[in-house]
C-alpha cells in the first residue's frame, strides 16, 4: 500500500490530489485498489511499469523521474502472496491499480 499510495501523492499533477483505497473479501483472494487523479500512465506502460528499472514519462513534483525500482517490487510481494497486479488508467485521469492477495486457510 505504501508505494501505491506515495506514488499516487507524488506523481500528481493535479491542483486537488485524491486518492481513493478500497478492498473486497472474495471468494479465495482479498481484492484492493488504489485510484488517484493523477496523469494517468499510457496503455503501451502499463504492463511495463511492472519491471525493475523501468519508468515512465512521468516526473514528481520536483520534476524528477522514479527509479523503476518502487512497482517491481509490489509486484513481487504481491505474487509471493499468490496473488496480481494490474493497472487500468486513462492519461489526464489517473490510474486505478487493483492487486490481489490469495486468502491462507
Amino acid at each position: 500500500f505504501s508505494n501505491l499510495i506515495s506514488n499516487s501523492l507524488t506523481y500528481n499533477d493535479k491542483d486537488v490530489t485524491q486518492v481513493k483505497v478500497s478492498g473486497y473479501d472474495d471468494v479465495d483472494f482479498l481484492k484492493f485498489q488504489v485510484e488517484d487523479n493523477g496523469p494517468g500512465i499510457k496503455e503501451e506502460d502499463h504492463e511495463r511499469i511492472f519491471s525493475l528499472f523501468e519508468t515512465t514519462a512521468n516526473r514528481d513534483r520536483q520534476g524528477f523521474h522514479g527509479t523503476g525500482l518502487g512497482l517491481a517490487n509490489v509486484k513481487a510481494i504481491v505474487e509471493n502472496y499468490g496473488g496480481d497486479i494490474k493497472v487500468s488508467s486513462q492519461v489526464g485521469e489517473g490510474a486505478t491499480f487493483t492487486f490481489t492477495i490469495a486468502k491462507v486457510c
